[in-house]
């Protein structure tokens, strides 16, 4: 089967349908030889089977392992002209404590379905997304794909708003190197609300949708690693 025959069939990994925009490779038969192919599969689902044995490696040589599971924070600038979407790790040293690993991940336009399905298969698990402002389509749309979407209220916003800074004051989140991040951190605006202040995206002179999607990632992931799930379960 050739590439572009293969949207529309089931990923040989997860079963799902592989859609057009959607990243896909050729995956190999676990344990087999370099020749030996299943067939096509999600890009994030081949990779995740291979994270998984690199983190097992990992785990053996005592080494840094993050988790595979993965909370998602998403928002798009005012005008629409640009997406943040921020993937968030627990990670855990031989040492045991405990750190968010993030990454960033921006696109120009609204938010790309196809691109955030492929992130959120990689061990998704919620995504994070403002549910008072422009992103409320967005969710309805992730819903019928079955995404579990998380919308945050205004109160939420302002105790992940809080989150964050507490995150960051403890050392307790690897913030990704990005420019656009490190422009809303220096220009971001707040306003105040009842128990709090979050991010006021209409103020602020820069775009600061890479802050708020990662104030919403972390926020999501702490809010779960404080129930009862235990995110570190899933790191072999």
């Amino acid at each position: 089967m050739a590439l572009p025959e293969a949207y529309g069939t089931p990923c040989v990994r997860c079963g799902r349908p592989m859609l057009p925009g959607q990243r896909l490779d050729l995956d190999h038969v676990d344990g087999a030889g370099p020749g030996d192919y299943r067939g096509f599969a999600h890009a994030h689902c081949n990779r995740s089977a291979g994270a998984s044995r690199g983190n097992r490696q990992r785990a053996r040589k005592g080494q840094m392992m993050a988790s595979t599971a993965a909370w998602l924070g998403i928002d798009t600038s005012n005008d629409r002209t640009s997406t943040a979407v921020v993937v968030a790790r627990w990670g855990r040293s031989v040492t045991g404590a405990e750190r968010l690993v993030t990454q960033m991940h921006r696109f120009a336009g609204p938010a790309p379905l196809a691109q955030v399905l492929d992130l959120y298969g990689d061990g998704g698990l919620e995504v994070a997304v403002d549910g008072v402002g422009h992103m409320q389509s967005f969710c309805d749309v992730l819903r019928g794909q079955g995404v579990r979407v998380l919308p945050l209220t205004a109160q939420d916003r302002a105790a992940a708003t809080a989150c964050l800074k507490d995150a960051l004051n403890d050392r307790a989140v690897a913030v990704p190197r990005d420019p656009a991040l490190a422009k809303a951190v220096q220009h971001a605006q707040e306003r105040d609300l009842v128990g709090g202040s979050t991010l006021d995206k209409r103020r602020s002179p820069v775009d600061v949708a890479p802050l708020v999607a990662l104030e919403l990632a972390v926020w999501a992931a702490v809010r779960d690693r404080d129930a009862a799930y235990d995110p570190l379960d899933s790191v072999l």
